[in-house]
C-alpha cells in the first residue's frame, strides 16, 4: 500500500495533468451532487456536449479526485470504444474493468487502473484477501462464460455495481464515457456478423435508478444520446449537464500561458489577451492555435496571433477546422441544400432565442412548405448542429460562437450575407482591445486578480534578462538574471512527506533561483502567509542544495504591518502590483 497515494492514479488523456485548466464552477455543482450521493439522494446523470469540449478531461479528473480523496463514493471509469466487439467479449470487459477499479480503491493501489485484471488475477486476489462477494462474483462469471451465455453475463456485469454497493454498504459511481456507442459497437454474436444490438442501452434501464451506484455518462452527439434516454431509460432517469465549451475569461487566460508553456511557444501578456478573446475561451480552440502549424506563426504581437487564429478557422489544415469538419459534414450530408445552410448559419449566429419554423422561414424568405422547413430543421437537429427548443416546432442553435465561425468559413462564399473576412474583423477587434477604455494592459490588470502567477510568470519570461528589483523592493540580493525557466505551482515535498506549492519558480544562470509567493486577494497578506513561503523558503534548499535562491512576495492586497517587518527581516521583496513588459511590436 503506499503511503502517499499519486495525484492522478488514472491516466488522463489531456496529457500532462497541468494542462487541464479551470471549471471552477462545474467542479462546485459537481460537488455538491457528490455530497447528494453520499447520502443516498444523488439522480444518475448525462454530461453532454460536442467532441473537443473536455468531457472525458472532465469525468477523468473527477474520477482522480475520488481515487485520491478515498471517501464514501468509489469511482469506476468505463470508455464505451465504437469498435465492434461480442457480447461477451464487452461483458466480460465491463466486469473485469469495475472489479479492477473497485480493487484499486481498496488497495490503494493505481496498478489495476493502469492494467485491468483478468478474471484469473481478481479471483486469486479475492482468494487472498478473503473477499466472498467477490470470490462469488467470478465463479458465477466463470459459469455463464464456460456455458457462453452472454445474456446472462451481460446481466451480471452491467448489475454489479448496484449489487456490489447494497452488498458492502459502499457508493459506487460509475462514469460511462461516450455512452452512445453501446447501441452501435455490441453485436449479440461471437463473429461479429448481423447488426449491433441497439437495445443495449436498455440494459441500464433499472440500474440507473439505483441511489447506491448511480451512473454519470457522457456523450458527444447530444441529440443521439436524448434519443436513447428516451427510447429506452424513460424519462426523468438521466438528469442532463450541458458542459459548455467555454471556459470562465480568467481560466481561458490561463489556458493560453498553460498550452504556451507546453508547446514552448513565446506568447506576450497582450498577445495572451487576444488570442483567449479571439478564441472565447475555447479550450480546445487554444490549444489548436498555440500548436497550430501556421505558416511563418508569430503568437508574440496581436496581430500575428490573430492571424493564427484565423488560419485555423480558415484553411483546411488547421486542427480546429478539420475537428468541426465531422459535425458540420454530418449536417451536409443529412440536408445538402442552400435553404438548410442558411437556416444552419441563422441560428447558430442567434442562438441566444428559439424560433418556430415558420419564424425561421419568414425571417429568411426561405420559398418552401412549412412541413418541409420543419423536416429540415428536424435533419440538422439529429446531425447535433442545432437544438430542439422547448416545443417540437422551435429551434434554436448550439451555443457555441467558434462553430458559428467555422459555418461561416464553410458556406460564407455561398450565402451572402454570412460571408467571412476574419482578417478586417479581428483587426477591428485588436483596435478595441486597445481603446482606452477596454486597453490589452487595463483588462490584464483586471484578469491579475484570478491569475497573477500565470501573468507575472509570463511577463518573467518575456524579460529574459533582468534584475528582481523590477517587480519586487526590498530584497537581500538583486543580481541580474539570464532566465532560463520559469515554473509555475511547483510542488515541493516537506520531511513528512507533506506537499508544498511554490506558486512561482524560475531558474536563472550562475545557480540563481526566484521563488515568488502570489496571493490575489484584495485584503493584505499576513504574518501567518509570511511565515507558510518561509517554510517553503527553508524546504526548498534542502532539495535543490546548490540553488542560490532570491525570494519575492507579490500581495495584490498589500500586507499588514507586521508581514512587512517579518519580509524585511528575511530579506523578501515584496510587490502589491507591476508594470508589464512592452511588447515587441
Amino acid at each position: 500500500m503506499s503511503e502517499h497515494p499519486p495525484q492522478f492514479p488514472l491516466a488522463e488523456r489531456i496529457g500532462d495533468p497541468s494542462l487541464f485548466v479551470g471549471r471552477e464552477k462545474e467542479f462546485q455543482a459537481f460537488d455538491k451532487w457528490l455530497g447528494w450521493i453520499e447520502k443516498r439522494v444523488g439522480p444518475s446523470r448525462a454530461l453532454l456536449a460536442r467532441k473537443k469540449v473536455g468531457k472525458t478531461a472532465f469525468v477523468e479528473r473527477l474520477f482522480n479526485r475520488l481515487w485520491v480523496a478515498n471517501g464514501k463514493i468509489i469511482p469506476v471509469f468505463f470508455e464505451v470504444s465504437s469498435k465492434k466487439c461480442s457480447l461477451m467479449r464487452f461483458s466480460e470487459d465491463y466486469f473485469t474493468t469495475i472489479l479492477s477499479h473497485v480493487i484499486s480503491f481498496w488497495d490503494r493501489n493505481p496498478g489495476p487502473l493502469k492494467d485491468v485484471m483478468t478474471l484469473e488475477d481478481i479471483g486469486r486476489w479475492a482468494e487472498t484477501t478473503q473477499q466472498p462477494f467477490v470470490q462469488k462474483e467470478i465463479r458465477n462469471f466463470g459459469i455463464y462464460k464456460n456455458e457462453s451465455n452472454a445474456h446472462q453475463a451481460w446481466i451480471q456485469a452491467y448489475s454489479l455495481p448496484s449489487r456490489l454497493a447494497v452488498t458492502l454498504n459502499q457508493r459506487v459511481l460509475v462514469i460511462l464515457d461516450e455512452f452512445q456507442n453501446i447501441g452501435f459497437s455490441v453485436y449479440p454474436t461471437e463473429d461479429l456478423s448481423g447488426e449491433p444490438d441497439e437495445s443495449m442501452p436498455g440494459s441500464f434501464h433499472a440500474v440507473v435508478e439505483s441511489k447506491d451506484a448511480p451512473m454519470l455518462v457522457t456523450g458527444s452527439y447530444l441529440g443521439m444520446i436524448v434519443e436513447i434516454s428516451r427510447r429506452y431509460l424513460e424519462a426523468g432517469r438521466l438528469r442532463y449537464i450541458h458542459l459548455s465549451p467555454y471556459l470562465a475569461e480568467h481560466e481561458g487566460l490561463e489556458a493560453v500561458y498553460s498550452y504556451a508553456s507546453y508547446f514552448g511557444e513565446e506568447v506576450s501578456n497582450e498577445s495572451a489577451v487576444v488570442i483567449n478573446q479571439l478564441c472565447q475561451s475555447d479550450p480546445f480552440f487554444i490549444q489548436c492555435v498555440l500548436s497550430s502549424s501556421c505558416p511563418d506563426k508569430d503568437l508574440y504581437t496581436p496581430e500575428g496571433a490573430a492571424e493564427v487564429v484565423r488560419f485555423e478557422i480558415a484553411n483546411e489544415d488547421g486542427d480546429f477546422a478539420k475537428t468541426w469538419e465531422e459535425y458540420i459534414q454530418g449536417a451536409v450530408n443529412r440536408v445538402n441544400d442552400i435553404h438548410a445552410k442558411k437556416m444552419l448559419l441563422f441560428l447558430s449566429q442567434q442562438n441566444h432565442q428559439s424560433w418556430t419554423h415558420w419564424e425561421i422561414k419568414e425571417k429568411l424568405n426561405i420559398d418552401l412548405d412549412d412541413s418541409e422547413v420543419l423536416d429540415k430543421l428536424r435533419k440538422l437537429v439529429k446531425a447535433d448542429v442545432i437544438q430542439g427548443g422547448s416545443s417540437d416546432i422551435r429551434f434554436r442553435g448550439v451555443n457555441d460562437g467558434t462553430l458559428h465561425m467555422v459555418l461561416r468559413n464553410r458556406f460564407g462564399d455561398e450565402i451572402q450575407e454570412f460571408q467571412a473576412d476574419f482578417k478586417s474583423e479581428f483587426a477591428e477587434e485588436i483596435a478595441q482591445l486597445r481603446q482606452e477604455n477596454r486597453s490589452l494592459k487595463g483588462k490584464l490588470s483586471h484578469l491579475m486578480g484570478r491569475v497573477a502567477e500565470m501573468i507575472l510568470a509570463n511577463d518573467i519570461r518575456s524579460r529574459h534578462v533582468f534584475q528582481p528589483s523590477v517587480y519586487f523592493k526590498g530584497l537581500s540580493d538583486n543580481p541580474k538574471l539570464l532566465i532560463q525557466k520559469v515554473e509555475t505551482r511547483f510542488m515541493i515535498n516537506r520531511e513528512d512527506g507533506k506537499t508544498l506549492e511554490l506558486d512561482i519558480v524560475a531558474q536563472a544562470d550562475e545557480g540563481w533561483v526566484l521563488l515568488v509567493e502570489v496571493k490575489k486577494r484584495e485584503t493584505p497578506s499576513d504574518e501567518t502567509m509570511v511565515r507558510e513561503f518561509l517554510e517553503k523558503l527553508r524546504v526548498y534548499p534542502i532539495l535543490h542544495p546548490l540553488a542560490k535562491v532570491i525570494a519575492g512576495f507579490l500581495s495584490r492586497g498589500g500586507f499588514t504591518e507586521s508581514a512587512t517587518v517579518l519580509c524585511q527581516e528575511h530579506g523578501i521583496g515584496t510587490a502589491t502590483d507591476f508594470e508589464f513588459t512592452e511588447p515587441k511590436w
